[in-house]
């Protein structure tokens, strides 16, 4: 018997930049990263209205092979990275109500990991307002429900807003 090691922090990251490289972002989120924070809301608006749900559907097929231990671990990573966004700082750079900031964290999540470091090290510099991804707020706690017929086991945090105390003062 093989025994497949559960997934990572890195491991999480990797499957998302594996989804986005399996389609072609027109450079987009590149251009999250542009000087002009004008350029760089067209790019997310292009990228939640062109490309997200594309990256979404090729990261089901990697997480389509994931056992239930390591899909429930992969969704704790995902979990972990949209609460540690939940952080008044970071609200008042991506704005939205309760649901709202979720969805805009899960954006954040979606479009990487550079993206994600660089909102939560400066959220009013990369941060991008009202720029939401609600699928991938609950994308593997959906795809484990489908898979193996019930929500993954509680990590004991929450990715809802306001749940992370020591964001919001």
């Amino acid at each position: 018997m093989t025994i497949v090691p559960l997934p990572t922090r890195d491991d999480f990251w990797d499957t998302i930049e594996r989804a986005w490289s399996m389609i072609d972002d027109d450079g987009l989120r590149a251009r999250l990263f542009l000087d002009d924070p004008y350029d760089r809301l067209a790019a997310a608006i292009d990228l939640v209205n062109t490309h997200t749900q594309r990256m979404l559907e090729a990261l089901r097929t990697i997480l389509s092979e994931y056992t239930a231990p390591q899909l429930a671990a992969w969704d704790a990573h995902c979990e972990r990275a949209l609460y540690d966004l939940d952080r008044e700082d970071v609200h008042e750079a991506l704005d939205g109500s309760d649901d709202g900031f979720l969805y805009c964290r899960g954006f954040v999540v979606a479009a990487g990991r550079t993206h994600y470091e660089a909102v939560l090290a400066e959220p009013l510099k990369w941060g991008l307002m009202d720029i939401g991804e609600e699928s991938m707020c609950y994308f593997g706690t959906h795809l484990y429900e489908e898979l193996f017929g019930e929500w993954p086991p509680p990590t004991g945090i929450s990715r809802e807003t306001c749940s992370n105390k020591d964001g919001w003062p």
